[in-house]
């Protein structure tokens, strides 16, 4: 860091730290998150033989556990001080527990009474997504503390992302046909080998994340502990952070409540469900797209919230484009799915990006770097949303009386699918985009940031 003047110069990361910070992402869906998202309640009902209401129990319970447990992990790897850093232990700990408790939950045994069953699922699962935030939270929060300048925290967010979205597409591709081979008509068995089959190389990559994530920026050495509640009313009092945590939630909402329903508006609407898979993967890739080129543009426009601004506006009128071929699965449906994903998630790495940047404001008013419970808090409205988005789908079923089991479905049906595809999306879409008029934190606010907390506490709280 060099200071001149009213000005600093914080040292930029390379691009391959920003890419091995990325495939962290790609390590803890490919070998566990993606995996239980897209697989899990399937191998429950059809391999272990638990019924599909008690899985839904679990996934419900489990979301609330994993809401809750977040903002305590985040409050404790702020308070862990190692020569490691704060955050990384965490990461290089839970690391093979994560994968060896996704391996346990894949482990199938079909001979053991429905009673054991659940007593086993339930256990493993809760343990599972107490793992995942014991990783999670401190990869988030590590966005902060790898650099100080607002350009490399948007691209380390878009990055995340990127790798998020590569193996959400490389899991839906392979998983299941390994399952098959793995398997020869032994799908318990298949399930285990190709989970085990995922589960080492991320650990792998994991590790090497890790290895070369640095935590660059110093803790105030005399910062009190902050308790979680103080924490969330410091939070609070941050307006800006406001605008981030409600981005979160409707990032969640709209993204899962879409996706929950898009199998259902194949099979219904298009009457087509084999193309899906083709849907998720070009989709998929597009979502890999708008996020890897996010940061240049937010560069190019030396703005996250505008970016944020302009891409929402733009998925809202691609969806109405989409909705134009709606029926017949063209080239307009086709194209406007793929430009959705593109523009969402060219917005969303930038939401993620400006988490840090709002924790740094937090310091400067309250003197406590909190930037592990920052990220936990944002962490917690996402995953709501998410829960509330994947609620909605199935209340727009029920409210819309569809029937697993008709040939042919109410005309309601297709409209509650069409609302949920397209109505839903374009609504929230508009409201992202008016929420961060309100957002101020610019790259150029972001370096007045820098310097009044160099102005206020002094060189030793700025980066090297």
């Amino acid at each position: 860091m060099k200071t001149v003047g009213k000005e600093i110069h914080v040292k930029k990361l390379s691009l391959a730290k920003k890419i091995i910070y990325g495939s962290g992402d790609f390590a803890q869906n490919l070998g566990s998150n993606a995996l239980i998202a897209a697989f899990f309640m399937m191998y429950c009902t059809n391999v272990v033989g638990i019924g599909a209401g008690v899985v839904g129990t679990l996934l419900l319970l489990g979301r609330i556990w994993d809401m809750i447990n977040d903002t305590w992990v985040g409050a404790w790897s702020d308070k862990t001080n190692t020569r490691f850093g704060h955050y990384r232990p965490w990461m290089l700990i839970g690391n093979i527990p994560l994968f060896a408790i996704t391996i346990l939950l894949f482990w199938a045994h079909p001979e053991w009474g429905t009673t054991q069953k659940i007593i086993y699922v339930y256990v493993l699962y809760f343990a599972w997504a107490f793992a995942y935030t014991c990783v999670g939270i401190p990869y988030t929060a590590m966005t902060a503390v790898m650099s100080q300048d607002a350009g490399d925290r948007g691209a380390l967010g878009a990055f995340r992302m990127a790798g998020c979205q590569l193996a959400q597409v490389a899991v839906g591709a392979v998983f299941l046909s390994a399952v098959a081979r793995f398997g020869g008509g032994n799908d318990a068995r298949g399930y285990l080998m190709a989970t085990i089959m995922v589960a080492i190389p991320s650990i792998i990559i994991l590790f090497i994340c890790t290895a070369v994530s640095k935590e660059v920026v110093p803790q105030p050495k005399d910062q009190e502990s902050i308790p979680i509640f103080k924490g969330i009313k410091l939070a609070f009092q941050n307006k800006q952070y406001i605008c981030v945590l409600i981005g979160m939630f409707l990032g969640g909402f709209v993204t899962l409540g879409r996706m929950s329903i898009q199998s259902y508006y194949f099979l219904v609407v298009q009457k087509n469900v084999g193309a899906l898979s083709v849907y998720l993967i070009v989709t998929g890739l597009t979502a890999v797209a708008g996020s890897v080129l996010s940061p240049y543009v937010t560069n190019l426009l030396k703005s996250k919230p505008l970016t944020i601004r302009i891409f929402a506006l733009g998925a809202a009128v691609v969806t109405l484009i989409q909705f134009f071929g709606r029926f017949d699965g063209g080239a307009l449906f086709w194209f406007g799915g793929s430009a959705y994903n593109f523009c969402y998630f060219m917005l969303l790495s930038q939401i993620f990006g400006a988490t840090p940047d709002c924790a740094e404001l937090g310091f400067l008013k309250s003197g406590s770097r909190l930037d592990g419970f920052y990220g936990a808090f944002a962490s917690f409205w996402h995953k709501a949303g998410i829960a509330l988005g994947s609620a909605l789908a199935g209340w727009v079923l029920a409210w819309t009386h569809y029937d697993a089991g008709a040939a042919v479905q109410p005309h309601s049906v297709i409209l509650g699918l069409n609302f949920m595809m397209f109505i839903f999306p374009i609504i929230t879409s508009l409201f992202m985009a008016f929420v961060f008029l309100f957002y101020k934190i610019d790259y150029k606010r972001s370096e007045e940031i820098l310097i009044e907390i160099r102005d206020k506490y002094g060189e030793s709280v700025i980066a090297d």
